[in-house]
C-alpha cells in the first residue's frame, strides 16, 4: 500500500455511516440516536457528580447536598442527570414501541432485538442502583421495597436479597454495592451491548416501511438521516436543560431506617411493579412479585420466536398489536393506578400524623420505666441486622483487617464502646500510607440506638476465652512498678508506641484502660493466637504472674 492509499480515521467513519437508506426511513427512526444521547448525557453528567459524591451511609446525603447547594451548577448537573433518566425511560418505550409497530423484530432481525432488550433491563438497573444514591427518606424506603420484591423469589430469593443488600436489609453495604454497579458495572455493560446493537444494526440495516417492500430512497445514513439525529439530540438536550432549570431535582430529609411514618415511594417507573404486589397479597404475592413480572419478560425476550407471522403490516398483525397494546395499556394502568393509591396512602399517613399531634395529653400520663438491659439487648439485635453490621463484622463476610466482635463484651469497657459508635475515629485495623488504620462509617445513631447496640455489643461474651482473673480492685503500687519493669524487659516498646515513644507497628497504648477490659489484656498477652487468631503480637510464653503484673501497669494508661 503506498502512501497515498492510507485512509483517514474520518474517511473510515465516513463510509461506516454513508451507507443507503431504504425507502420510509426518516423522523420516526430517531429514538434510538436519542437513546444513545441520553446514554452520553447521563454518562457525562454522572462523572461530574461523582466527583463531589461520597458512597457511605454517614456522608452521601451531605455531599448529595453539598452538590445542590455550594457546587458551582451543581444543581443544574444533577437536575439534567434526574430528569435524564426519566427521560431516558420514556424514549426507551416509545423507541421499542416503534420497533414492535413496524415488525423490525423479525426476520434476520432477531438477535437485534433481544440486544435491545437487554440494554431496556441496563436502563431500569441504572434506574434502581441510581435511586438510593442520594440516601434520603424516598431512596432508602423505596430500595428497601425493591430489594424485598427481590428477595421473594422462590429459592433464589433470598441469595439475590443479600447479593443487592450485601445483608440482612438495606444498609452501608447496600449503598456501596448500588455506586459500584451505577457507575462502574453497569456503564460498562452498557456500552458494550450499545456497541453490539450498533453493529448488529449496521450489518442488517434498518428495517424499511411496511409501505416499500423494494427499492431504496436515494438518500445515504449520513448526511441525511444523521442530520435530522442530530436536530433531536440538540433538542432534547435543551430540554433537560430548560427543565433542571425550572425545576429542582429532589432530596428529601436524610435517610432514618427508624422512620414509621413514611411512606414508600418507588420511582414512577416501578410504580406499576409496586401496584401488583397490592393487587396480589397474601398467598398470591408471588403472582405479582415473581410470576407475571417473568412471564411479560419471557415473552419480551422471545417474541421474535413467538410471532410467526412474516408480514410486517400492521393491518395483517392483528394479535401481535392487540397483544401488545394490551401490555401497554396495562403498564399504563397500574402506574396510574400505583400513582392514585401511593397518594392516598400519604393523605392517610399525614391525617394520623396531624391527630397526633392535635390531640391533647391524656390525664394521668405515666412515664413508661426506663427499658432492661435484656429489652435493649433485643432491640440492639434487630438494629445489628438493620444497619447490616454483619457485612462487615460476621464470621462469613469479615476481611483479615476486620475486627471481630464475637466477644466485644468481654473485649471493651462499655463507655469506650458507647462513645465509639457515637463519634467512630480511627483504630489499628487496615492499612493506609504504611500506617494499620480503619474507621468505621458513622451511623448517626441517636441516644436510644446507641444504648441498644451498646447493650447488645455488650452481651457478645466468651468467659472461657477470656476468663475472669480478678482485677476488680484498684492496682497498688507495687503492682504498678513490677509491671512496668517486666514492660520494658520484654520490649513492648518496639511494637507499640506510648507516650510518642516507640515502634507503631500494634496498637497505641496510650489511653489503653480506657478502651479494653484487663481480662482481656491478660487472655491476649498469655496466648495471643488463641485469643486473636492470625494476630502478629509475639507469644512471650509469660508466666501468669508476669502477664497480670503487666496488665496492671496498662491499668494506670487511661
Amino acid at each position: 500500500m503506498t502512501k497515498g492509499d492510507k485512509r483517514s480515521l474520518r474517511d473510515v467513519v465516513r463510509d461506516l455511516l454513508a451507507y443507503p437508506l431504504p425507502k420510509g426511513i426518516g423522523w420516526s427512526h430517531v429514538f434510538g440516536s436519542l437513546l444513545l444521547t441520553s446514554f452520553v448525557v447521563q454518562v457525562v453528567t454522572g462523572a461530574l457528580l461523582a466527583l463531589y459524591y461520597s458512597p457511605s451511609a454517614g456522608e452521601a446525603w451531605e455531599s448529595v447536598s453539598y452538590i445542590e447547594n455550594e457546587v458551582r451548577a451543581g444543581s443544574l448537573i444533577r437536575g439534567v442527570h434526574h430528569f435524564g433518566s426519566s427521560s431516558f425511560i420514556v424514549l426507551l418505550v416509545v423507541h421499542v414501541a416503534r420497533v414492535f409497530l413496524w415488525g423490525a423484530y423479525k426476520k434476520r432481525r432477531k438477535w437485534t432485538w433481544v440486544v435491545g432488550c437487554l440494554l431496556l433491563f441496563c436502563v431500569l438497573g441504572f434506574g434502581f442502583t441510581g435511586y438510593l444514591l442520594p440516601w434520603d427518606l424516598r431512596a432508602f424506603f423505596g430500595t428497601r421495597v425493591g430489594v424485598e420484591i427481590a428477595g421473594s423469589a422462590p429459592l433464589v430469593g433470598d441469595a439475590i436479597k443479600r447479593l443487592l443488600a450485601g445483608g440482612a436489609g438495606v444498609g452501608e453495604l447496600t449503598l456501596t454495592r448500588f455506586y459500584a454497579l451505577h457507575a462502574v458495572i453497569l456503564p460498562l455493560v452498557t456500552t458494550l451491548l450499545i456497541a453490539l446493537h450498533l453493529t448488529l444494526l449496521r450489518l442488517h440495516g434498518p428495517a424499511r416501511s411496511w409501505r416499500h417492500d423494494k427499492g431504496e430512497s436515494g438518500k445515504l445514513f449520513h448526511p441525511h438521516q444523521t442530520a435530522k439525529d442530530v436536530c433531536a439530540g440538540l433538542l432534547l438536550v435543551l430540554g433537560l436543560l430548560g427543565a433542571a432549570w425550572l425545576f429542582e431535582a429532589p432530596l428529601g430529609e436524610k435517610a432514618d431506617p427508624q422512620n414509621t411514618s413514611y411512606v414508600p415511594r418507588p420511582e414512577w417507573y416501578f410504580l406499576g411493579l409496586q401496584q401488583l404486589l397490592r393487587i396480589f397479597q397474601g398467598s398470591f404475592e408471588l403472582v405479582g412479585s415473581v410470576v407475571l413480572p417473568a412471564l411479560g419478560v419471557a415473552l419480551l425476550f422471545l417474541l421474535p420466536w413467538i410471532d410467526r407471522n412474516p408480514d410486517r403490516e400492521p393491518r395483517r398483525r392483528p394479535v401481535a398489536l392487540s397483544a401488545g397494546a394490551f401490555a401497554l395499556l396495562g403498564l399504563i394502568v397500574l402506574t396510574v393506578w400505583g400513582e392514585r393509591e401511593l397518594r392516598a396512602e400519604e393523605r392517610a399517613m399525614e391525617e394520623r400524623l396531624a391527630a397526633q399531634a392535635d390531640a391533647p395529653p391524656p390525664e394521668d400520663v405515666v412515664e413508661p420505666p426506663p427499658p432492661n438491659e435484656a429489652e435493649l439487648v433485643a432491640r440492639g439485635k434487630l438494629l445489628y441486622r438493620e444497619l447490616a453490621c454483619a457485612g462487615c463484622h460476621g464470621a462469613r463476610n469479615r476481611g483479615p483487617d476486620t475486627p471481630s466482635i464475637d466477644f466485644e463484651g468481654s473485649m471493651v469497657k462499655r463507655d469506650w464502646l458507647r462513645a465509639y459508635m457515637a463519634d467512630p475515629v480511627r483504630i489499628r485495623f487496615g492499612t493506609e500510607g504504611g500506617h494499620p488504620v480503619m474507621r468505621m462509617p458513622d451511623f448517626r445513631l441517636d441516644e436510644a440506638e446507641l444504648d441498644a447496640m451498646t447493650a447488645y455489643l455488650m452481651s457478645l461474651r466468651d468467659p472461657e476465652k477470656i476468663a475472669d482473673r480478678g482485677f476488680d480492685d484498684a492496682p497498688t503500687t507495687a503492682e504498678v512498678d513490677e509491671g512496668k519493669l517486666l514492660f520494658d524487659d520484654f520490649d513492648c516498646l518496639s511494637c507499640h508506641v506510648l507516650e510518642g515513644e516507640g515502634e507503631d507497628l500494634g496498637p497505641r497504648l496510650d489511653g489503653v484502660a480506657r478502651r479494653l477490659t484487663p481480662d482481656y489484656m491478660a487472655a491476649l498477652i498469655l496466648d495471643p493466637e488463641g485469643v486473636v487468631p492470625g494476630t502478629s503480637m509475639t507469644d512471650f510464653y509469660m508466666e501468669e504472674a508476669e502477664a497480670r503484673a503487666i496488665v496492671r501497669f496498662l491499668q494506670t494508661l487511661r
